[in-house]
């Protein structure tokens, strides 16, 4: 196994090395303005979900202690939300939460069902088991889900609240490869919209909410095509599941009236990648206007500002906790726009 990974680490970093990107790479676009410590005595496992309502509080899903969790703005604990008060020993973990836009919970489950929340937290209703588990999905003002089902033919569908499909979003098989990752949360419905940028494709959709085809962002990426091209056709499962793994992150939010697409970028080697993620601004005039490398995930934007997990070192996490042993909960970075760049 360990010359498999060997072996795609130096030919990804061969490959990108020797193509240039079509867009220009800028950096310190991203400013860190403050960062938010979440209660030390909530545990946190692991958070695969990061959402924030127009109060600003924040939304956390823990799929490793299978919990969702809600904070206010400052970081202080609200509540957690329980899935047994609509099904009593309910056990799956949270793959994402999302706000509605009236403020209740979606929760989407590694399973076949989804659970709603009261804006207060209290459990309200769940979905019949009819969803396939992923996290690209968004939810509009009538609390419709537009979902990415990872079937043979990768289509989008609408269902209703309850998880019953309304009709076929889409039947194009833009994504062939996509089936075979869940966790991209990269659907994002704006403005009457629906963009979205899947695993192992090189190019954002824009859909009409009726289904329609509008544009097509192509997103020149050299790990990317390399990753698509060796997936369609492995040579072994454990190349294409490696693969998969490390080049099929995607995040899509807007700031502003620019579109924003992240990818993981495993341009030093997939054995030892590093933390390093690739953003591209697509402009209003439906062309990137530069891409930029950062060490964090751009979870959301809210209000102009980039929100993403933070992880304290050593001797700040002996700040926030003396007592702690140097071991706090993961925190959450705010980051502004460098204003010299024009988006």
């Amino acid at each position: 196994m360990n010359h498999i990974i060997k072996t795609i680490g130096l030919a990804l970093l061969f490959f990108c090395m020797s193509c240039r990107s079509s867009t220009e790479i800028k950096e310190n676009i991203f400013i860190l303005e403050k960062k938010i410590s979440l209660d030390n005595k909530i545990n946190i496992g692991g958070a695969s979900s990061f959402d924030i309502n127009k109060n600003g509080d924040f939304l956390i899903a823990d799929s490793q202690l299978k919990q969702v969790l809600l904070f206010k703005q400052d970081g202080s604990f609200i509540r957690k939300l329980s899935y047994e008060e609509c099904d009593q020993g309910l056990v799956l973990e949270p793959l994402s939460a999302k706000f509605h836009p009236n403020g209740s919970i979606f929760v989407m489950l590694n399973g076949p069902i989804g659970i709603w929340f009261k804006a207060d937290g209290t459990c309200s209703s769940k979905t019949k088991p009819t969803l396939l588990p992923t996290s690209a999905y968004d939810i509009d003002k009538n609390g419709f889900l537009y979902i990415f089902q990872r079937d043979s033919n990768s289509k989008l569908q609408i269902h209703d609240s309850l998880g019953v499909i309304i009709k076929d979003f889409s039947v194009q098989n833009d994504f062939p490869n996509a089936h075979t990752y869940i966790t991209a949360k990269s659907i994002l419905l704006n403005n009457d919209n629906l963009y979205i940028a899947l695993p192992l494709s090189s190019k954002a959709l824009q859909y009409s909410l009726d289904g329609d085809l509008l544009n097509t962002y192509p997103i020149e990426d050299a790990t990317l095509r390399l990753a698509t091209k060796d997936v369609s056709n492995p040579s072994s499962s454990e190349v294409a599941e490696l693969l998969v793994k490390y080049s099929t992150i995607q995040y899509t939010n807007f700031i502003g009236e620019n579109l924003l697409v992240t990818y993981f970028s495993p341009s030093k080697s997939v054995r030892n990648s590093g933390e390093e993620y690739i953003n591209y601004f697509i402009n209003k005039n439906e062309k990137i206007a530069f891409s930029s490398k950062t060490n964090f995930i751009p979870l959301k934007t809210f209000q102009d500002k980039i929100y993403a997990f933070y992880k304290y070192n050593k001797n700040e996490a002996n700040e926030i906790c003396p007592k702690c042993g140097g071991i706090v909960n993961i925190g959450i970075a705010v980051y502004g726009i460098n204003k010299k760049y024009t988006l």
